[in-house]
């Protein structure tokens, strides 16, 4: 046996999958190296609150696409 060191590699590279993926996490990793997976993450937990919004929020169907582009695209700026 490897004195449990594998068991502690495993739980460091867990802690570092989970640390990634938090939403702050996959900013950072998109912001740094445009990482298109983050990208999509955030648009996934985000995107129906954010459509949400805008529909309560805007009459017109173009004005909340525009802005929901909008709410997205500052991440590329």
């Amino acid at each position: 046996r490897d004195g449990g060191t594998t068991s502690v590699a495993t739980d460091v590279d867990a802690l570092r999958r989970s640390r990634a993926n938090t939403d702050a996490g996959l900013i950072r990793r998109f912001v740094r190296s445009r990482d298109e997976q983050a990208f999509e993450e955030l648009e996934r937990r985000y995107g129906a609150l954010v459509r949400g919004v805008c529909a309560r929020a805007l009459v017109g169907r173009e004005d909340r696409e525009d802005v929901y582009q909008a709410t997205f695209l500052t991440l590329f700026l």
